[in-house]
């Protein structure tokens, strides 16, 4: 029996099942900076399910289907049109304690971004590509998913238009594979 494998736009009918893989990896306890701040499951899915959502209607990620069930999820934003704004309702007493610090970590590695490229500090919507949170359901795990899913991505936003892309990594899981992908380590 042959397997499907492909990987295609995230899509409304992917979200709740890429909002769960997503969340149930970085609440596992292998993300350190979650880990670190004690963000569980229930505080993580809804936040995880609005940028799913979000990004369906953006376009900018993708989800590795294996015969046809999501294995695998890469959300992505223009780092211009973020996926979450500061008008959203997400300031409450769970987000300011447990997601204040992963914010603040996220931010200060974009300053310094804007500070070692200031090429890139104006950059217009439809340039930066930004690579957001990666995982693979432990199903899945061991395929190649998550090289696939970098590999397609980087595509889909190629195919877009976008010029650089850019990854924070948090875990030498997903710092492999964005190493595998192209990419060069600048800070650590």
């Amino acid at each position: 029996m042959s397997t499907e494998v492909k990987c295609v736009p995230l899509a409304s009918e992917h979200v709740d099942a890429a909002a769960h893989i997503l969340t149930t990896q970085f609440c596992g306890g292998t993300e350190p900076v979650f880990n670190g701040c004690g963000i569980g499951y229930d505080d993580a899915y809804p936040l995880a399910r609005l940028q799913c959502q979000r990004s369906s209607e953006q376009g900018l990620s993708t989800v590795c289907l294996v015969d046809g069930e999501v294995a695998a999820a890469f959300v992505s934003q223009d780092l211009r049109a973020r996926l979450l704004t500061n008008e959203d309702d997400h300031e409450g007493p769970v987000f300011v304690v447990k997601f204040a610090p992963a914010v603040e970590l996220i931010s200060r590695l974009q300053h310094k971004l804007f500070a070692d490229h200031p090429e890139l500090a104006d950059a217009k919507q439809g340039v930066l590509f930004h690579q957001l949170m990666v995982a693979v359901s432990e199903k899945f795990t061991r395929r190649g998913l998550c090289n696939k899913l970098f590999a397609a991505n980087l595509q889909q936003a190629a195919a877009l238009g976008f010029t650089t892309a850019i990854v924070e990594c948090s875990g030498n899981y997903s710092l492999g594979a964005a190493l595998k992908a192209g990419y060069v380590e600048q800070h650590r």
